[in-house]
């Protein structure tokens, strides 16, 4: 889901425009090609990223949104956002998505050969793309092309992994907030250079949010940290995958970003 003009995968508990932690994962200028990797780490004279998103479950969504600037974005990278490396941290929610402070044309998003959509660009912004529920089915091939502008042409590609099959909770229903919450899911290895977060969000407070991995398969968020989540809200578990392809553009280093979300809503308790 596209969150309204949030910033990352978490509703931009992390500051500024970038992933979480202002982190980030740059590819060098070059053609066009496109290379997948969070250790690509080249300098570029712009950044910029394509994040596609899906949402699964009772309100599924797709939707696809951009943003270039000029010089270091501090864009994602696989890792924590969390102090000091820690596997889990709370963080306030806050921030939003950048604005476009340069463009690269307009925008083209396929799957195979039917158009998606297209994006101009608006001045300082790319807007979102919203494409409503089943845009797109895992297998399929996705695409962006940019004709260039101050940001020169590329193009990118990626295929869509797997949707997140959670096992625990699979339910809607309570969470105290003095206990440890375990979440659990199946494994995918089909995705080298991906990105997963489980997170408890409550709308204007914040999050608990741990990185562990996918292969782990399980994760506990503590109680100690639900503890800042007040009782009496509704609150959402998401359960992020994100997979990274680096595009090599001209003056530019351009992150694909694809993120599938399992959600369960959830009440909180003492």
């Amino acid at each position: 889901m596209m969150s309204s003009r949030t910033c990352w995968l978490w509703l931009a508990l992390a500051a500024a425009c970038g992933r979480p932690g202002s982190s980030r994962a740059d590819g060098g200028a070059g053609g066009g090609s496109t290379t997948g990797g969070s250790s690509n780490v080249v300098a570029s004279a712009n950044e910029g990223q394509v994040f596609f998103s899906h949402v699964a479950g009772a309100s599924e969504t797709t939707g696809i949104e951009v943003c270039f600037n000029e010089g270091s974005l501090g864009l994602y990278k696989t890792g924590s956002v969390c102090d000091h490396g820690a596997p889990c941290c709370f963080a306030p929610e806050g921030g939003g998505f950048c604005q476009s402070a340069v463009s690269a044309g307009t925008l083209t998003f396929t799957d195979g050969a039917a158009v998606l959509g297209t994006l101009p660009y608006l001045g300082d912004d790319y807007g979102t793309l919203a494409l409503g529920q089943s845009a797109w089915a895992v297998g399929d091939q996705l695409s962006v092309s940019a004709s260039g502008a101050a940001i020169g042409p590329f193009s990118g590609a990626f295929t869509v992994p797997p949707s997140i099959a959670l096992t625990t909770p699979t339910t809607s229903g309570s969470l105290s907030v003095t206990r440890d919450l375990v979440v659990s899911w199946v494994p995918d290895s089909t995705v080298p250079d991906e990105f997963f977060e489980v997170s408890v969000f409550v709308p204007g407070v914040g999050a608990v949010a741990c990185y562990p991995t996918d292969a782990s398969g399980t994760v506990t968020l503590p109680g100690s940290l639900l503890q800042n989540l007040p009782s009496g809200s509704a609150a959402t578990l998401r359960v992020i995958r994100t997979a990274q392809t680096v595009v090599m553009a001209p003056s530019a280093a351009v992150d694909l970003l694809y993120q599938t979300e399992q959600t369960v809503a959830l009440t909180t308790t003492p």
